[in-house]
């Protein structure tokens, strides 16, 4: 046993986070900015509030006579060292202080080639010493008057005329929230506030721009003009948010017609959304509503609003342009800032953002930059990403604050050989969710350093590299709380669509804590998550050295990729697994897992899932698993560990406690009689992982078991559970029914099996199934009709849990140890396929596979899949009295459930908690 189930991020001893209180989030409380270390030969400008853009900008503040003295705007700043440059080349460094106080920017400021530096001679635009200076991306909305219900109302003309739009509204630097429905559940952000798509007669499945509403929910004012529905699809396995319009409602069939650009996935029955921007919604403390068409802006003030408060719409997104130009090799270089803060920005729709594309913009933007660095800046209430880079080299992000973005917070778009480092990266992705805290994308993202970040509270990963390129090195990173709006996901995730490409990237390091993966069901409240997810056919990879605790299926994910190594590594708590090896594609080659420890506390976790293949592709060996006490652990397809070892893996691996010092406070360093340090294991330095700088002090709350408890506590009661029914006699024949997807009246004997259980032994909601079974001397016979009111809305095609499908499972039963589990699918399109999730030996899964024969047709108000499945491919003899383990599961798209025969209590394949048949 290796310490509590659910650990607290106590962590003290690491020197990344002194964790020491706050609640939901992160309070940020800084230590004074560095002081910026200036040339004694430097040129000096100063930028004040007090400035003024026609004089000199020598002086800190202005002469008594007021005839000179500060700039009063960056791009004043600009324009004067542009005119000091065109006098000649530099000789002395630059400075650019700016004095304390609020910029309002209401354009971007654009830097261009002829504003760069040179490395000896680079150009500061820096925070005067103990100074606050803010640029603020927008401009003050003042004038309100009282209006219905409590709301104040202005009138802006620049609306109305169609000059000027925005998405954000902030009052005294926070974000507010668009009128909506339903409401923001402050206790409950992520699983509360939610409506959920319906399945109605007419609608069909799969729909990309249509959902179905109930006519008691949907109402009118939601047509108005500006309303928008924000959903989030399920066709992508839920990866990212759709922004649409509606167009107009059917009550009669229930069907919400929706349109725009970013109508580009299945949306389907469950899935969860918000309609915002629509007047009558605006009815709680902090929203706001904009009506373009008639340029009012409403707004409904909390406790403690005054006359006094800044309320900002923002006029950009981008606010400073660092524009180089590739095809004339000019780039804009050497260009610093430091201790700035930026805030109250905006985004904008699209923008990139469609589908999975992740945006590419950002508050401070540089396209061809060469040695530029943002250092010791806070960015806040934005709505792009902080810093993006793009076909640049050698910049440098460093000891920044970044929160509260829309987007992610630093993207390297094709940009080589750069720096981001030491920076406090939370709450990201308040707009788009299909973002991260860093972000490299492209082949030219490489030779990059991603190193001593502190990253939590993210919509999706921590760290994503995007068909990103070669030799970047991801380490000591702190990442937590990631993927708490969408799942099949990984805090540390790599996605890459060329099958032969070795990266020779470097992950190593790295504290990852709580991989969450968002599901909207309360039967899983997490799914598909992992703390390091190596996506697609990433390769080249090695993985060293890091600790992954608590995600869903577990702490590493190896799919496709050819040439990774997973050493010296712990993954600690994984709900379902601690790992998932799948050999996608059959594209594998020298994968390496070795030295690592895999623990867990959850009796009904496993060591790993895993798709098909043999030692030919993976070496896997001296790692230490650590399951709870007096559990077997299950390994690949519930393989016991002598089994595992059997196929050639973990011949000098081992079983048990790894010892670590403090597990419940997330200290994984071992005591000195740990089994995993005679095993080869190199003790971890963990304490080197997160912020260098300490400038922050907070708590992080681990969401992992918050989504459970939420999960728990809102979930629909549940009755007692439904009985496990006694064995089943099946009856022989003589005349084999025929396999053609009808259930002729008279073709199968006997009374019909009912499946009307929930997976979790509760009744479903529709109407059950029936299943039929028989045997003759070679072959069992089985057959499931499935109650459609809408028989023309199947689901065809899709994942599992979309696609209308019938599962059967099976395995001997007649010994004193149940022989291999067999699974086969059949799909309502009259595809069958057989569940590789089994521990059946690969060669008899490929000879039930090769025998079994299927059929499925669709009629008036039923859908019918018939088995013929040859006993004797799978090992098993046929007799009177054989017994088999037995279940039956059906996927219903129409009404969204699965019908069981028997509720395992987990999966189907888990005929531990399945039925029994008996061959009469």
């Amino acid at each position: 046993m290796v310490g509590n189930r659910w650990t607290t991020c106590g962590w003290a001893w690491v020197a990344a986070l002194l964790l020491v209180g706050c609640g939901y989030g992160c309070v940020r409380t800084h230590a004074p900015v560095p002081v910026l270390t200036v040339p004694t030969n430097a040129v000096i400008f100063y930028v004040s509030p007090a400035g003024k853009d026609s004089w000199s900008g020598t002086l800190g503040a202005p002469n008594a006579a007021r005839t000179d003295g500060p700039l009063a705007t960056l791009a004043g700043a600009r324009d004067a060292v542009r005119a000091l440059k065109a006098k000649g080349p530099l000789t002395q460094p630059v400075v650019v202080w700016l004095r304390g106080g609020k910029y309002y920017v209401t354009d971007p400021v654009v830097f261009g080639p002829q504003d760069s530096g040179t490395e000896p001679c680079p150009i500061t635009y820096a925070a005067f010493p103990r100074e606050t200076p803010e640029l603020i991306g927008g401009r003050r909305v003042t004038g309100f008057q009282p209006a219905d219900k409590g709301q104040l109302a202005v009138l802006l003309p620049e609306v109305k005329d169609g000059t000027w739009s925005f998405r954000s509204l902030f009052v005294n630097g926070e974000r507010q929230i668009r009128a909506r429905y339903p409401n923001f559940t402050p206790g409950d952000p992520y699983r509360g506030g939610f409506l959920y798509a319906e399945t109605l007669d007419g609608l069909p499945k799969g729909c990309k721009d249509a959902i179905g509403v109930k006519p008691d929910v949907f109402k009118p004012a939601w047509l108005s003009p500006g309303a928008e529905l924000h959903i989030f699809q399920t066709g992508d396995c839920r990866a990212y948010m759709e922004i649409l319009s509606l167009v107009s409602y059917d009550a009669g069939t229930g069907r919400l017609q929706l349109g725009g650009k970013e109508a580009v996935s299945l949306l389907l029955p469950g899935d969860r959304y918000t309609v915002q921007n629509v007047h009558e919604e605006l009815d709680s403390p902090g929203e706001w509503y904009l009506n373009p068409q008639t340029g009012m802006l409403f707004y409904q003030p909390g406790p403690g609003f005054s006359s006094r408060a800044e309320v900002v719409a923002p006029t950009l997104g981008r606010m400073l342009d660092l524009q180089g130009d590739a095809k004339s090799k000019q780039p804009v270089s050497y260009l610093r800032f430091f201790g700035l803060t930026f805030r109250c920005t905006d985004w904008a729709l699209g923008e990139g953002c469609a589908g999975y594309g992740m945006g590419s913009d950002g508050t401070i933007f540089g396209r061809s930059a060469i040695g530029c660095a943002v250092e010791n800046c806070t960015f806040t209430a934005i709505g792009k990403h902080a810093v993006s880079f793009h076909d640049g080299e050698g910049n440098r992000v460093a000891g920044c604050d970044i929160s509260h973005t829309g987007g992610g917070g630093v993207m390297l778009m094709n940009s080589a050989r750069n720096t981001v480092t030491d920076n406090h990266i939370h709450h990201v992705g308040e707009a788009y969710k299909h973002t991260a805290g860093v972000i490299l994308q492209g082949g030219g993202a490489s030779e990059n350093v991603v190193s001593h970040n502190a990253i939590h509270d993210t919509s999706r990963y921590g760290i994503s590299m995007k068909g990103a390129g070669t030799a970047n090195i991801i380490e000591f990173n702190f990442v937590q709380n990631t993927s708490l709006e969408t799942y099949d996901t990984g805090s540390i995730e790599v996605t890459q669509g060329d099958r032969e490409t070795l990266s020779g990237t470097k992950i190593r390091g790295n504290l990852v804590l709580d991989s969450v993966g968002y599901s909207s069901t309360y039967e899983r409240p997490t799914f598909l998550s992992w703390g390091i997810y190596l996506d697609s056919f990433a390769g080249g990879y090695e993985v060293t050295d890091n600790v992954c605790a608590r995600s869903c299926h577990g702490g590493i994910m190896l799919q496709g990729g050819k040439g990774n190594t997973v050493r010296n590594n712990i993954f600690v708590d994984g709900e379902k697994g601690q790992g998932h090896l799948t050999n996608y594609s059959n594209n594998w080659a020298n994968e390496v897992v070795e030295g690592n420890i895999f623990a867990w506390h959850n009796s009904g976790s496993r060591g790993f899932a895993c798709g098909k293949f043999g030692p030919d592709v993976l070496r896997m060996d001296r790692n230490l698993y650590g399951p709870p006490p007096g559990v077997e652990p299950k390994f690949g397809r519930g393989n016991s560990f002598a089994e595992w070892q059997a196929l050639g893996f973990d011949q000098h691996g081992a079983i048990g406690d790894p010892r670590f010092v403090g597990p419940e406070h997330d200290d994984y360093r071992l005591k000195p009689d740990s089994p995993a340090l005679a095993m080869g294991f190199k003790p971890l330095a963990l304490s080197r992982a997160g912020l260098v700088g300490k400038r922050c002090t907070c708590k992080i709350t681990p969401l992992w078991p918050e989504f459970w408890a939420v999960a728990e506590a809102t979930a629909p009661a549940q009755g007692p559970k439904l009985g496990v029914p006694a064995p089943l006699r099946v009856a022989p024949v003589t005349k084999p029914p025929t396999i053609d997807g009808v259930a002729a009246p008279g073709e199968w004997p006997g009374t019909p099996v009912t499946m009307a259980q929930t997976p979790e032994r509760q009744p479903i909601s529709g109407a059950p199934a029936n299943a039929y079974i028989c045997y003759d001397d070679t072959t069992l016979y089985v057959a499931v009709t499935v109650p459609l009111k809408t028989p023309t809305a199947v689901h065809r095609e899709g994942p599992q849990g979309v696609v209308d499908e019938t599962e059967v499972v099976f395995r001997d039963a007649s010994g004193a140890k149940p022989g291999p589990t067999f699974s086969v699918l059949g799909l309502v399109s009259g595809k069958h396929e057989l569940s590789t999730y089994t521990n059946a030996p690969e060669a008899l899964n490929r000879a039930v596979d090769q025998g079994a024969r299927f059929a499925a047709q669709v009629g008036t108000n039923q859908w019918t899949g018939e088995w013929a499945i040859p006993l004797a491919a799978a090992g098993i003899t046929m007799r009177p009295g054989l017994k088999l383990g037995f279940n039956l599961g059906t996927f219903r798209s129409e009404t969204n459930e699965w019908l069981i025969w028997v509720g395992a209590l987990a999966s189907t394949l888990e005929l531990d908690g399945g039925g029994m048949i008996v061959l009469e």
